[in-house]
């Protein structure tokens, strides 16, 4: 499951800006590539989850508000960054000040409300525990 859609890319860009993005084909007028829609939005979903996977388990179900905003965000990035005159300056700094508030949160400075945090298993990390070591120097002196 997606955390944002395409709906939610057309709230921060208009439609004929999201075709020109996505369509390739200079031969024709421009419309909206789908799939190149939904790939920017998997890029984005996969950097979110790379992100957080550090605290809570991912994909994040269900989605906070917030986190269905950077994917929009960032999905716009991405489609912005694949035209010769790339990403704009406001573009770059919603970028950047999502990047800044994931690292925070990974970091464990900030939370997602209504999130739990995943167990050490389930966030990708694991420790290790075991009994005092039965052989040492001491104990086979005399074998």
């Amino acid at each position: 499951m997606a955390y944002c859609d395409q709906d939610d890319i057309l709230k921060l860009i208009k439609e004929a800006e999201v075709a020109e993005l996505t369509f390739d084909d200079p031969s024709g007028d421009a419309e909206v590539d789908d799939d190149m829609v939904t790939e920017a939005i998997a890029k984005a979903d996969a950097w979110i989850d790379t992100k957080l996977a550090k605290r809570y388990s991912v994909p994040l179900s269900p989605v906070p508000v917030i986190v269905k905003n950077a994917s929009a965000a960032i999905a716009v990035w991405y489609l912005r960054g694949r035209r010769q005159d790339g990403i704009d300056d406001t573009t770059q700094e919603i970028y950047e000040s999502y990047e800044k508030l994931f690292n925070s949160i990974s970091s464990g400075k900030d939370d997602l409300p209504g999130v739990e945090e995943a167990s050490d298993a389930e966030a990708g990390t694991s420790s290790v525990t075991g009994n005092i070591r039965a052989f040492t120097r001491e104990t086979l002196s005399g074998f």
